[in-house]
């Protein structure tokens, strides 16, 4: 999976603006879950989300990496740890 390491990426710019903007989220019809354990209630409760984001540093982690096989039908993207930090909520 290729590491996303560029701000100017539109991938990137949109998840940033989705991670700082409320409007940007309310007109996407979107919601950002930031760490483990929100994402872990998200998949008890509704499944699978569409989108996962995740720090290349992270995926060393054995939570993250079984956090990533239950969303083997998520899109995924990988980010550069500098990158991710970026987009925190």
């Amino acid at each position: 999976m290729p590491v996303i390491s560029s701000n100017v990426n539109p991938q990137f710019k949109s998840l940033r603006l989705l991670t700082s903007s409320s409007r940007e989220r309310r007109r996407a019809s979107s919601m950002v879950l930031d760490g483990p354990h929100l994402l872990t209630c998200y998949l008890a409760r509704h499944g699978t989300p569409a989108l996962v984001a995740v720090s290349e540093d992270a995926l060393d982690r054995p939570e993250i990496a079984e956090l990533l096989g239950r969303c083997a039908t998520a899109r995924v993207l990988l980010f550069s740890a500098t990158l991710f930090s970026q987009l925190a909520t």
